[in-house]
């Protein structure tokens, strides 16, 4: 019971809503806790992974950008699904583990806003951005999708967020391609979240 409650207020303290997305921020997190979003046992996670698997594979992108890869549950299952793989991350503790388990990705550490900038002369096939956009600022998400080179663009975000950041990624010139959504009960919470396929 009192590893539940220690769950459930840990994910209260790290959500969207509450969780600044400065580097220090999530670099912070993955010192203090392994898989700090349970990436790793939830079973929840490994369909929404699936799902996002499922996506890229009909696309067959060669060269593909993931945002916000943490410690490289999901960049595992995109590596399989293309030749060449980008990884960003904030927190230079999570890469390093990411790196053990994708060591033929090309991996990244800083301010997602910032790395956007560095990359915008890099051609891609798809972007991924899995459960991060809410942690950037939406003109810096504005500002990064209008200047990113990629056809495809792939986002899985959370339910209360999703009309809004989808709102963002249309203006930028995006449209959509299919989506699907996923729900159920992980960790003793109701949970939601929509996968979208964007085409520009």
């Amino acid at each position: 019971m009192i590893h539940l409650l220690k769950g459930f207020f840990y994910r209260i303290i790290y959500s969207p809503g509450k969780f600044s997305g400065r580097s220090e921020n999530f670099e912070k997190l993955f010192r203090s806790k392994n898989d700090p979003w349970n990436f790793e046992k939830s079973a929840w996670e490994r369909k929404r992974f699936s799902i996002i698997s499922e996506f890229i594979a009909e696309v067959k992108p060669h060269k593909v950008l993931e945002v916000g890869c943490a410690e490289g549950a999901c960049t595992e299952k995109i590596a399989e699904k293309c030749g060449e793989l980008w990884a960003i991350d904030a927190s230079k503790t999570a890469l390093e583990k990411a790196q053990k388990r994708v060591p033929k990705a090309r991996f990244l550490c800083g301010d997602f806003a910032k790395l956007f900038k560095e990359l915008s002369g890099e051609r891609f096939d798809m972007v991924v951005a899995s459960e991060v956009l809410y942690y950037i600022k939406e003109e810096d998400i504005r500002d990064s999708l209008k200047t990113m080179n990629t056809r495809y663009l792939l986002t899985s975000n959370f339910g209360t967020f999703s009309t809004r950041l989808n709102n963002i990624v249309m203006e930028c010139g995006f449209c959509e391609v299919k989506s699907r959504w996923l729900r159920g009960i992980d960790d003793l919470q109701l949970k939601s979240s929509k996968i979208t396929l964007w085409e520009r």
